[in-house]
């Protein structure tokens, strides 16, 4: 007779069917020798020929050349990046688009935690048995289901700039990318003539939509399933019944020109025609996991930019308010930008029923190959970033913002009295780079030129340093706005196409000191580098201050680095929401003064 434990086999009716929500914690890191060799085989070719890191994609290619090719070393699995990630000596880090991989000191703790990577090989030892965890994901994990939706919402601000707002999820694959150039048949969904946007579906693809509306209409509607949502989750994702008493689908946001709304209104992204709407939020219904199976009912929203306005004004003029009743037009999708997942498209015409030939844009008939999008061009002149004149420097206290944290003695940041420039500055970079569907050419991309890279999810401002060491494709770069260095592939570089006006760097530079008469802090052991837990309690702290204040001791000098741009240097008190920074450091064991 078999012993049954009713609690467990209780336990395990609640856990079935299976889905691809369900997680098995049962992986263990591998300790086979095979998997021990290859780990010992990656520490020693990262510690002694890239000491400072090495891009996945190189290192794999480096291992295969020295040790599979003449076959000193075992075959890589085609999982090995997961084994490398558990193991204690290696630290892998996503630096936007680029995954890096470190070695550290064995037997170290990692700095840093990526609650974003979900492994399938966790460290731990065997269980004696097979356990199944269900788990009920979260609104946030829902929407990680959906693929990369990017949706620029540029709205004005004071009659005289711009603000983008992103919305970045997890990427799974949907559609495949379409051949450009080529002619689709597609319907539009939204126009936004701001940016000159036009969202499509592909009318191959429509029945996918309508099929997902109707079961939408059927769980919510009419069988009333789905629980309300009482506190929303910003990057949640969720089921609403619009004006047009239809459900779709949205992510809840939080947008700045929608913060002074009530607090019962909810600023939502309708994920499958790329515009925001405010709806109560009393109307919000969890999300059915089945209605975010990426393969069974992928986001079918596809962004062009549509750059002709006598192109964008027939598809705004074919635009309808019922998707059902939505003429089938055709556009020539002419280059693809894989960054920011924007198609450069021109209007061919709108498709008669009868299947005869569509109305043409005359324009297009009497020059066929011209083509719509912005042409890359580089600048006219060398486009040349200057820092700040240290006169331009406040020489009393003033309050930051705070760009970056190095250390006690390396601090980015940006006066607060230069507000909105920045921002303004910031847009354009965004909207210009997004112009451009091509990087810049082989010959520009030398040492000492300014450019835009697209990092950390926006385009930034950088000065190219060369080319990186870690990956032939790779170049190094310091982002002039944000005080850090970097490294980015060829294809995230675009010109600079501001005008002269805002070609200044307003970022500047200053290090922790005490009190006039004394120089500043130094690391408590005595050397000249700072520890990670100093660096990090520092960064949090002024990062997660709401005020900063800089109060400089001495006078401005220009930063002394003959690499990076001489932006204004100074010893400041600094103060984080009236704590005095230095004082905190060195309460907290990780400082002295000097």
């Amino acid at each position: 007779m078999v012993n049954v434990d009713m609690d467990q086999s209780t336990n395990e009716l609640t856990k079935v069917p299976l889905t691809i929500f369900d997680q098995d914690p049962d992986g263990t890191l591998d300790v086979s020798e095979e998997m021990e060799e290859i780990r010992e085989l990656f520490y020693d070719l990262i510690k002694s020929k890239f000491p400072t890191g090495v891009t996945v994609e190189h290192l794999e290619k480096v291992y295969k050349e020295n040790y599979e090719q003449n076959k000193s070393g075992p075959t890589l699995p085609f999982n090995w990046l997961e084994h490398i990630r558990v193991a204690d000596e290696f630290e892998v880090v996503n630096r936007g688009p680029i995954v890096m991989v470190y070695t550290r000191q064995r037997n170290a703790p990692s700095i840093q935690i990526d609650s974003e990577n979900s492994l399938k090989i966790t460290k731990g030892t065997v269980l004696s048995e097979r356990k199944v965890l269900r788990i009920r994901l979260t609104d946030k994990e829902l929407a990680q289901q959906v693929h990369s939706l990017t949706v620029l919402i540029l709205q004005c601000m004071e009659s005289f700039y711009y603000i983008e707002y992103s919305f970045h999820m997890k990427t799974i694959p949907e559609l495949e990318p379409l051949k450009c150039p080529s002619i689709q048949p597609v319907v539009i969904v939204h126009c936004d003539d701001a940016i000159s946007i036009v969202v499509v579906h592909l009318a191959s693809k429509r029945s996918i939509f309508l099929e997902l509306q109707k079961s939408l209409h059927s769980f919510y509607e009419e069988k009333n399933l789905g629980e309300y949502v009482l506190e929303p989750v910003v990057g949640g994702i969720y089921a609403v019944k619009n004006n047009d008493q239809l459900w779709y689908r949205v992510v809840h946001s939080v947008h700045f020109l929608f913060q002074a709304l009530k607090n019962d209104m909810a600023c939502c992204l309708l994920v499958d025609f790329g515009k925001e709407i405010m709806v109560p939020k009393t109307n919000l219904r969890r999300m059915r996991a089945d209605f975010v199976f990426p393969r069974k009912y992928p986001i079918l929203a596809i962004e062009t930019h549509v750059g002709n306005d006598e192109d964008f004004k027939m598809c705004t003029e074919t635009l309808r308010p019922i998707p059902d009743a939505a003429d089938i037009v055709q556009l020539r999708f002419v280059a693809f930008n894989g960054v920011n997942r924007l198609y450069s498209a021109q209007w061919i015409g709108l498709q008669k029923n009868s299947g005869g030939t569509p109305l043409c844009n005359k324009s297009l008939i009497t020059n066929t190959g011209s083509v719509n999008a912005q042409k890359l061009q580089s600048p006219a002149e060398k486009v040349v970033l200057l820092p700040m004149d240290l006169t331009e420097m406040s020489k009393t206290k003033f309050t930051s913002h705070i760009l970056s944290v190095l250390d006690a003695e390396n601090i980015s940041f940006r006066q607060c009295t230069l507000d909105p420039i920045p921002d303004y500055i910031s847009s354009a970079v965004q909207r210009d780079s997004l112009s451009q569907l091509l990087p810049p050419s082989d010959e520009d991309l030398v040492e000492g030129n300014f450019f835009t890279v697209y990092m950390n999810s926006k385009w930034e401002r950088v000065l190219l340093l060369g080319r990186s060491h870690i990956d032939d494709t790779c170049y190094r770069i310091y982002a002039v706005d944000l005080g850090i260095f970097s490294v980015a592939k060829k294809h995230l570089f675009r010109y600079i196409l501001l005008p002269k006006s805002l070609h200044k760097i307003m970022m500047a530079k200053c290090k922790v000191s005490k009190v006039f008469h004394v120089d500043g802090i130094k690391p408590v052991d005595g050397s000249e580098v700072w520890s990670r837990d100093c660096q990090k309690i520092l960064s949090d702290v002024l990062f997660g201050a709401k005020n900063v204040e800089i109060d400089p001791v001495s006078g401005w000098s220009a930063y002394k680095d003959s690499s990076v741009p001489s932006v204004p240097f100074t010893s400041a008190r600094i103060f984080a929401d009236g704590v005095n920074i230095a004082e905190m450091l060195v309460e907290r064991g990780l400082a002295v003064f000097v």
